[in-house]
């Protein structure tokens, strides 16, 4: 459910590709949405007992490659991942991790700009206005195909 409305977000926010004209749309390409995990530059180190925010990064990931997200949005959420992290898996040395976490977000934060622009680039698209409901249809689709063990059809879709 919660891909599927990370999917249906660009719908609802669409904007108007600036190099394209009025008639364009920026949409979610059709490659799937991946994750790196917890990248951390080279001149960075972390102490060996540094929480594990990897499920966090993951949405972090996610959230930068949804067209029209913005980055701070995307930030202030993975900062409030790794608080409740903190506060559930590492309720012992809770402090620690939230200043671990504090580090995390403001790493990306201050240097996450150009990786959230290369993502944008890489997971968007522009094409006609009158041919996004078309492509999240389609994309949406195939996505319930590969992963349903049930299978899917327009049907169960669209509602008719």
């Amino acid at each position: 459910m919660f891909l599927i409305s990370l999917l249906l977000i660009p719908m609802i926010y669409a904007a108007k590709c600036s190099n394209k004209g009025a008639d364009y749309t920026t949409v979610q390409k059709p490659e799937q949405i991946g994750s790196n995990g917890c990248s951390v530059p080279s001149f960075v180190q972390l102490p060996p007992d540094a929480p594990d925010f990897t499920p966090c990064c993951h949405l972090h990931d996610a959230c930068y490659s949804i067209c029209q997200d913005t980055q701070s949005h995307c930030d202030n959420d993975f900062n409030k991942c790794m608080k409740t992290l903190c506060k559930t898996d590492y309720s012992a040395d809770s402090e620690s991790c939230l200043q671990a976490a504090n580090m995390f977000h403001m790493g990306v934060s201050m240097f996450g700009s150009q990786g959230f622009e290369d993502t944008q680039k890489d997971f968007c698209s522009c094409i006609k206005t009158s041919d996004v409901e078309e492509h999240y249809s389609s994309l949406l689709t195939k996505f319930y195909k590969s992963y349903s063990d049930r299978g899917v059809s327009t049907v169960s879709i669209d509602g008719s």
